[in-house]
């Protein structure tokens, strides 16, 4: 297998800003790579191992990546799935979209400067990492899934606590969304933000919580009810899948001490945070298609025309870090904070 850097989900590393008066005229993105080491000997892993390091394509969406890899192999050489495993599959996709949700909240509020808001998600977003580490092991990088499989059952008594943890966790984070929905301000600060269109978005998103029904189009405003509702979905689908997970009888893997790369081409998927994620996979090269590598040609284009001041903005409303929004805001001295004075002064009284 040749190593290839394209095959990690670009980040931005830099911008090149044009402005006019307060109008974003021009940008050009300067995108960087996660190159890992390992990445240059992948081609000596036993299959088994190299999964473990898929979900380093695309660290917020570590789970469908790992997902997608094993579903190519497993389409290549017709291995069986138990319904168990797909469920603990499915129930841990659900879990990191949910908890990918409230980091994008998180990192709306952090530009938004409003504190409270802020700090109440982060808390929620943290207790969502602290149980994926209890469940896989590991907060960022789980390497929980195998091919024909996954690399340990949860135990009776981890399911109790995670009972536990919803009974507690879903009220406080219902409250938040509650409150969320009742800030007049903040709706009138989204509506009208860096508005996509219908086709381009769901082009991007496939699948996604940003997808939007024909004719219409996606403004920050949108993309924020839509991770609202996507994180109540989740809700219902962890409980779903949590009581039947309890019910099934034990875990069936299939039992693969080596599984040959494939000779030809062969593609899995998987249903990630932010839209659908497909992995390539073949004896010369693994790639991934995400919505940030079909959005990574467009976003100059999208962006411009909004006012400078709303650039952190609207970058953070289509899932990109607050550190990837703050680094292309310090990029011209022209741009301040991304919230208005008045807005972020009622912020701090909250």
């Amino acid at each position: 297998m040749n190593y290839l850097s394209s095959v990690t989900t670009p980040f931005i590393r830099d911008a090149k800003i044009t402005v006019e008066s307060r109008w974003l005229t021009g940008i050009e993105f300067c995108w960087g790579y996660e190159d890992r080491p390992l990445f240059q000997i992948l081609r000596s892993l036993e299959i088994q191992d190299a999964v473990k390091w898929t979900d380093r394509f695309s660290e917020l969406e570590a789970l469908a990546c790992e997902t997608a890899f094993c579903r190519a192999i497993e389409n290549a050489h017709s291995i069986h799935v138990s319904k168990k495993v797909q469920m603990i599959r499915e129930f841990l996709l659900t879990f990191q979209r949910m908890q990918w949700g409230f980091q994008l909240l998180t990192n709306t509020f952090g530009c938004l400067g409003d504190k409270a808001m802020y700090e109440s998600s982060v808390l929620l977003a943290e207790s969502l990492r602290d149980w994926l580490e209890v469940t896989t092991g590991h907060r960022v990088l789980p390497q929980f899934l195998k091919v024909g499989g996954i690399r340990r059952e949860f135990s009776l008594g981890e399911l109790v606590k995670l009972g536990a943890f919803f009974s507690e966790f879903f009220p406080r984070a219902e409250q938040l969304l509650t409150d969320i929905e009742k800030d007049v301000i903040l709706w009138e600060r989204l509506s009208g933000l860096l508005r996509i269109s219908c086709e381009t978005c769901n082009q991007i998103f496939v699948m996604g919580p940003f997808v939007c029904q024909f004719g219409q189009t996606s403004d920050a405003l949108h993309r924020i009810h839509s991770v609202i509702a996507m994180i109540r979905s989740s809700f219902k689908e962890l409980l779903a899948l949590h009581k039947a997970l309890t019910l099934e009888s034990r875990v069936e893997s299939a039992e693969l001490h080596s599984v040959d790369w494939p000779k030809s081409t062969v593609r899995g998927g998987a249903f990630g945070s932010s839209g659908w994620i497909e992995i390539e996979v073949s004896a010369d090269v693994v790639r991934i298609s995400s919505p940030s590598t079909r959005m990574r040609n467009q976003l100059e284009e999208l962006v411009k025309g909004i006012i400078v001041n709303d650039l952190s903005l609207a970058l953070v409303t289509l899932g990109f870090s607050l550190q990837e929004a703050e680094l292309v805001n310090s990029k011209n001295q022209d741009i301040g904070d991304t919230l208005s004075k008045e807005y972020q002064s009622v912020g701090n009284q909250r």
